[in-house]
């Protein structure tokens, strides 16, 4: 197993919901046209508008790695700007990826038991 598997958690005011929409499609076409290695990148939203999760799937950690570089600072902070995020990253995490989610402080975990 090489995959990485990302699983955000959103909150924002329901006023910011579209706006949280439009900037997830950014990086959705983003990743699109420059990713080489991801797999699935999708949003959620609960009912009323102030919760999302994403689902992002990668060949490896390499491919997170583009994907970030490719989504850029400017278009992260806009998000962060509008939710509050709190997510986990599974899989093999390769060294560098593991300090790019924050070190020993990332919520990132290996695999253990699979099937």
């Amino acid at each position: 197993m090489s995959e990485i598997l990302n699983l955000g958690r959103m909150t924002f005011d329901a006023s910011n919901a579209d706006a949280v929409k439009e900037l997830f499609s950014e990086c959705i076409s983003i990743a699109r046209a420059k990713d080489t290695g991801t797999l699935q990148y999708d949003l959620f939203y609960n009912a009323a508008g102030t919760e999302a999760v994403v689902v992002e799937r990668y060949e490896d950690s390499a491919a997170l790695l583009q994907h970030w570089e490719n989504i850029g600072e400017e278009l992260m902070d806009k998000i962060l700007a509008l939710v509050t995020y709190d997510g986990e990253t599974l899989g093999p995490i390769s060294p560098e990826l593991l300090e790019g989610l924050g070190g020993d402080e990332a919520r990132a975990f290996a695999p253990t038991l699979t099937f």
